[in-house]
């Protein structure tokens, strides 16, 4: 986003940066919430809710940003999808982890999570820029992030959802 805003935007990369961190703060203190709320109502509701947020939110907060560039909207903006990204990752790694056997575990979370990072995350900013130049809209960013909260809710949907389970030790 840093990057994003000082080149999409014309917003200073200190602002940007204050932005981030605002948002970061936001999303280090309410992702054990969403980790607790995913213990008592299941791992599947929270992180629906979660892509479901992802695929309404990045649109509508992305074009109030680009009427009004300012560092108080790319701060609002932050916290509210650091926010969201908050609610999937109190789930995230417990749902990923209770979907192999116990003996491994570590093995299939530490290649499943690592792919899909490399994968989505580490081409994330080819593929943005790409849509922005292909579109001719700064807009890209936020259908990036749409088209991942229907992959999202695919992968959501078919979790095993254990949480109800007792665990043995």
């Amino acid at each position: 986003m840093p990057t994003f805003a000082k080149t999409q935007l014309q917003i200073p990369l200190g602002d940007a940066f204050i932005a981030q961190v605002a948002g970061l703060i936001c999303l280090t203190l309410i992702t054990p919430v969403f980790g607790v709320l995913s213990d008592r109502v299941g791992r599947r509701p929270v992180l629906m809710a979660a892509m479901l947020c992802y695929l309404i939110l990045p649109y509508p907060l992305l074009s109030w940003l680009l009427a009004d560039p300012s560092l108080a909207r790319l701060a609002v903006m932050q916290v509210v999808l650091c926010s969201t990204v908050a609610m999937s990752f109190g789930p995230v790694s417990t749902a990923l982890a209770e979907q192999f056997p116990v003996h491994m575990r570590s093995t299939g979370l530490a290649l499943a999570y690592n792919f899909a990072v490399m994968l989505f995350g580490g081409f994330a900013q080819l593929i943005v820029t790409w849509l922005i130049r292909e579109t001719g809209t700064p807009l890209a960013p936020a259908f990036y992030v749409m088209f991942g909260a229907c992959a999202g809710m695919a992968g959501a949907w078919f979790i095993v959802d254990r949480y109800r389970e007792q665990v043995l030790h």
